[in-house]
């Protein structure tokens, strides 16, 4: 997460109006105490309600996922996202998010600004569709299908 606050610190001299929210086990309570536009919550099972109150969802991953659901979770709710390059991240994306470079605090924050000047035409995005068509239950078992065929 240390990539995540440092560029969120770089945006809210800008815009200090703004606010991080971190979802999730383990995160260090010390943030929120340093900086009031930082909220952490436990994990929820009403994520969704999350995902509906955000603007931009970030994945600060630095590997270990295969497919990060998370991001296909915020891409399903209209979401725009940005990830690090991990696992299926930019196949995930595709057109609906950008990629920034790995623990490179200074490109998360030029792609926040990006996306600030572009909101208007990202936020809300239409990815629910692409989400569904490329990774949906429908999808899942054609290419399994194909896989198991091709044998």
């Amino acid at each position: 997460h240390k990539t995540l606050i440092v560029s969120f610190e770089n945006f809210f001299t800008k815009y200090n109006k703004s606010k991080l929210l971190l979802i999730g086990e383990n995160l260090p309570k010390i943030l929120s105490k340093k900086n009031k536009n930082i909220i952490i919550l436990s994990p929820t099972k009403k994520i969704n309600e999350m995902y509906n109150v955000i603007d931009l969802f970030i994945l600060p991953s630095i590997g270990y996922e295969g497919f990060p659901n998370v991001l296909a979770e915020a891409m399903l709710s209209k979401v725009y996202c940005l990830a690090t390059n991990v696992g299926d991240s930019k196949r995930i994306l595709g057109k609906y998010g950008k990629i920034f470079k790995k623990k490179n605090p200074k490109d998360l924050t030029k792609k926040i600004f990006e996306f600030i000047k572009k909101r208007n035409s990202l936020s809300k995005i239409n990815s629910r569709d692409y989400v569904i068509q490329n990774f949906g239950i429908n999808e899942m078992v054609r290419q399994y299908n194909v896989l198991w065929n091709s044998r």
